[in-house]
């Protein structure tokens, strides 16, 4: 884990210039990605719901991989999370997702956001146990 921050921002003008806008693309990106990936499978029709949700499902393993370091974790899932909720509100209001197959994509989103959260919470665990003195791999 030491490095994932080996090269992390130095300043707030950095973070907020080149982390979010990068990480929010990024985000943004794996998802138009997987909807273009989709389209060109042919994968638009609700015969194909359960490969749709499974290679969704790994693209968001994928995105909670990289909002768990550093570097634009909460941009990253920012980007990632705002495009998927609204492309399963797309897919649903058109007709060519079944509901739960949305229900899984929002589901994946919240994962995202939830896993870049944790590693702000461990982030902070690891810098009060450096002020008492203790080690901070745990």
């Amino acid at each position: 884990m030491p490095q994932l921050n080996q090269h992390t921002a130095r300043t707030k003008f950095e973070r907020w210039a080149t982390d979010a806008p990068l990480g929010f693309f990024a985000g943004f990106s794996m998802v138009y990605a997987l909807q273009l990936w989709f389209a060109t499978a042919g994968w638009t029709g609700r015969e194909h719901a359960m490969q749709v949700a499974l290679v969704a499902v790994g693209v968001s393993l994928i995105a909670a991989g990289f909002a768990h370091t550093e570097r634009g974790r909460h941009a990253l899932a920012s980007g990632f999370g705002i495009s998927m909720v609204a492309a399963a509100i797309q897919g649903w209001f058109h007709e060519s997702t079944p509901l739960w197959v949305s229900a899984v994509w929002i589901f994946m989103a919240l994962l995202v956001f939830l896993l870049a959260e944790n590693r702000r919470f461990q982030i902070s665990h690891a810098e009060h146990r450096a002020q008492r003195g203790k080690p901070i791999e745990f």
